[in-house]
């Protein structure tokens, strides 16, 4: 019998790699699954995540490459439009969730949950030890669909989960974010669509956030999906996302 070969998938797509965060034009390309399982930077990283100073945390950030996860690009030079700068807009979305907004969360519980979405391709640490995703969207995205979808995310995140996203990062095509370690990564070759794009909705007042734990505890993952579901199906119409 002849060994099974690998398909490739939404993971194995071509994504850009920048030497550094600073860099405007991409040295090579890469792939999500190959930046997600590496370890070439493990030893950095892990120095990073043991340094208990912020400020000279950034400093070392600093030395590692960057990736465009969502994009494939030409250059992401100033004063050009995004039709100038991309080459490929996959249909796919990050989210990034700090530490530091979202004080007395496990993570470790947060990223096993996270696993349990149909439509999170990918979940794995950050370099300072937060967590950062990948969803699958619908085909033929365009940088305002995007934004539409990571507004979508944060109610979805926010309200229904009590968990903070990095409002910096998700909703531009062309954002970095800096190369990771993550010794057991989540990666899902068969992730679900998140839905339509869904209308911008009415702003509401802030409020605290907490991570709503009985939400996730004591269920299966049948059972929390099927939960997942059945609150978005109760939201309103400017918040349904189906």
């Amino acid at each position: 019998m002849e060994p099974q070969q690998h398909r490739p998938t939404w993971l194995d797509l071509p994504i850009s790699f920048y030497g550094s965060a600073f860099a405007n034009v991409p040295s090579q390309q890469t792939t999500l699954r190959r930046v997600c399982t590496t370890s070439y930077y493990r030893l950095l990283i892990e120095q990073i995540r043991a340094q208990t100073d912020t400020t000279k945390q950034g400093e070392l950030k600093t030395q590692l490459p960057a990736i465009s996860p969502v994009a494939f690009m030409y250059h992401r030079k100033d004063k050009t439009s995004f039709a100038q700068k991309i080459k490929q807009q996959w249909p796919l979305l990050t989210g990034d969730i700090d530490r530091k907004d979202n004080p007395g969360v496990d993570m470790a519980e947060l990223k096993d949950r996270l696993a349990r979405l149909p439509y999170v391709m990918l979940c794995a640490y950050s370099v300072r030890g937060g967590i950062w995703f990948v969803v699958r969207l619908p085909d033929h995205q365009t940088p305002d669909t995007l934004a539409a979808h990571f507004r979508y995310l944060q109610w979805l995140f926010t309200d229904r989960f009590g968990i903070e996203l990095d409002k910096s990062k998700g909703g531009n095509p062309t954002a970095l974010r800096y190369l990771s370690y993550d010794a057991a990564p989540y990666l899902n070759d068969s992730p679900t669509v998140m839905g339509k794009t869904p209308p911008k909705p009415t702003p509401k007042p802030t409020r605290p956030v907490s991570f709503n734990h009985s939400y996730f505890q004591g269920r299966s993952d049948a059972e929390l999906l099927t939960r997942l579901v059945q609150r978005v199906e109760i939201a309103g119409e400017g918040n349904r996302h189906t």
